[in-house]
């Protein structure tokens, strides 16, 4: 016989009650189109049940009715509050009832629990159910089979993703969040994604990323979403290569670093190569409260790129006319709008997927082609000398980002970790996420669900892949 599963996408995905069913000679039917259903979770756990989600679905069900499955299951607690919805005709019953029946009856050594008492009465009589009309509950001997071997199944199955798919304790997962927005809208993309699909709650904590890393080894926390190589090379190397406690994903965006100006700066004071920040003439427009000395922005304290910077600087000469320069990034943003806007001069570090590279005309400046044999950097934690012993005299060797996880959560929770091993981004939506939290001033979570809506099937991707 058929069951119909009505449940998040993630059921059907890690094939949750598929093997047990298939035990008991059934098989499980999933509707074809379950972004419906997606769609539904989502509206629920934000709005509560309304028609629409009830009338969601009543389609899904209407169709596994359609081709067979009139034994039905609800496997997702959002759709509990709306198992009136089901088509009429259908025999249901709740995945949690039957669990916490089970549960309750092992606790008090009473098992084989009354089956009628767990299935949901046919659509049409629901409402006469709910007040105690036994006789609208199903009785027909082969479906009441077909139920008991359900129930069996949905036990094993139950049994088999307890730990991900049962109600679960706060903060199953914490996702750290550095302090740039695309950071930021990817952590509130993947709490939103993983509570709608997996039923896990996920807390985000701000961190930077020794504090992130740190916590993964630990256990503490469970994802840095956005880690930019070979900047965090010294991290990666300590709990990836030698503590394998952190896992790397595998699909980078691809990415670019390195000192840029408006390109208005670039054209009417050709400055246009890295060796131009040695020329004191050049370099006078950038000194901006009058003291004498231009200034540069190299990147934000604890940033691992600032102290490459430093490094970079000291290697190509221009820390002798600069004066180098640490503070926030969204301040250093702010100042570069401000004076685009004013038609002033700006320069500094500048990394792309960014915002300022949608919002803004800006010109990586020049450099000698990467060579690693120019290249020996040396960490502050590593080496007190370490400014002196290090060199950087040539351009970054690109960059590519990657999501790291603890290596943990592919003991605790394997649906999750296959969802961040599947995990990929464009990089051009990294640059909207900066542009909409950063100059548009969008909430991280409101963009974080409106850009899931919108791009349901990247998401699919990540948990079918």
């Amino acid at each position: 016989g058929k069951v119909g599963v009505l449940a998040s996408p993630a059921a059907r995905k890690v094939a949750l009650f598929d093997a047990a069913l298939a035990d008991e000679g059934l098989t499980a039917l999933y509707p074809a189109d379950e972004a419906p259903l997606l769609s539904a979770i989502r509206s629920i756990k934000s709005n509560g049940p309304s028609d629409a989600t009830r009338a969601a679905l009543r389609a899904a069900s209407t169709e596994l009715q359609d081709q067979g499955a009139v034994v039905q299951m609800i496997a997702c607690t959002e759709f509990s509050l709306i198992s009136s919805a089901l088509a009429a005709g259908t025999k249901g019953f709740d995945t949690l009832d039957i669990l916490v029946l089970e549960l309750v009856a092992f606790a008090t050594n009473s098992r084989g629990h009354n089956l009628a008492s767990t299935t949901l009465p046919d659509a049409a009589n629901r409402s006469g159910a709910a007040r105690g009309n036994k006789k609208n509950r199903p009785t027909g001997k082969g479906t009441l089979q077909m139920l008991n071997k359900t129930v069996r199944a949905t036990l094993a199955g139950t049994a088999i993703g307890l730990a991900s798919f049962t109600a679960a304790s706060a903060q199953d997962l914490v996702i750290g969040v550095p302090n740039w927005p695309s950071a930021s809208a990817t952590a509130n993309i993947l709490e939103q994604v993983i509570e709608t699909n997996f039923g896990l709650e996920v807390e985000l904590q701000n961190g930077t990323n020794p504090i992130i890393f740190e916590a993964m080894d630990s256990g503490s926390m469970h994802v840095h979403p956005e880690v930019w190589m070979p900047n965090q090379q010294n991290l990666h190397d300590t709990f990836v290569v030698e503590n394998g406690t952190v896992v790397m994903n595998e699909n980078p965006v691809q990415a670019n670093q390195g000192m840029c100006v408006p390109t208005y700066i670039a054209e009417q004071y050709d400055i246009t190569t890295i060796e131009d920040l040695t020329d004191p003439e050049k370099m006078a427009i950038f000194d901006t409260d009058g003291d004498g000395r231009p200034q540069v922005w190299i990147g934000a304290p604890g940033w691992a790129s600032t102290v490459i910077e430093r490094i970079r600087a000291r290697s190509y000469g221009y820390d002798e006319v600069l004066d180098l320069e640490e503070y926030d990034g969204t301040v250093a943003w702010g100042a570069l709008g401000t004076a685009i806007e004013a038609e002033e001069p700006w320069i500094g570090f500048c990394y792309d997927p960014h915002f300022i590279f949608v919002a803004y005309d800006l010109t990586y400046l020049e450099e000698p082609a990467h060579d690693p044999a120019t290249w020996n950097v040396i960490q502050p934690t590593d080496d007190p000398a370490w400014l002196e012993n290090s060199m950087a005299s040539t351009a970054w060797n690109g960059a590519t980002l990657h999501l790291h996880y603890a290596a943990n959560v592919q003991e605790n929770y394997p649906e999750v970790a296959a969802l961040f091993d599947a995990y990929e981004m464009p990089a051009e939506v990294l640059s909207t996420m900066g542009l909409e939290l950063s100059i548009n001033d969008v909430e991280p979570a409101d963009f974080a669900a409106q850009w899931i809506a919108d791009n349901e099937d990247i998401v699919l991707g990540w948990l079918t892949n």
